[in-house]
């Protein structure tokens, strides 16, 4: 992907950035079946990514929940 996107192949930060309004520009299937989620980057990408893993931004967890199925059925077509 280009330099002005930001990729990961972890579904739940995919759904934390998703939540968080981060534009999803496409996903790619990887061999073994696996995705990678490919995001518009953004200005503050490592610090929002940061507070993600020290478990230091707040979700609503329902909305997370639909978020993380959403993405997960979007593999699965």
């Amino acid at each position: 992907m280009k330099s002005d996107t930001f990729s990961t192949a972890d579904i739940a930060l995919a759904a934390f950035l998703v939540m968080s309004k981060r534009q999803l520009v496409t996903t790619e299937r990887l061999h073994g079946g696996k995705y990678t989620f490919h995001f518009s980057d953004f200005p503050g990408r490592e610090s929002e990514l940061l507070s993600f893993f020290n478990r230091r931004t707040a979700v609503e967890p329902n909305a997370f929940l639909d978020h993380l199925k959403s993405l997960k059925s979007l593999t699965q077509q």
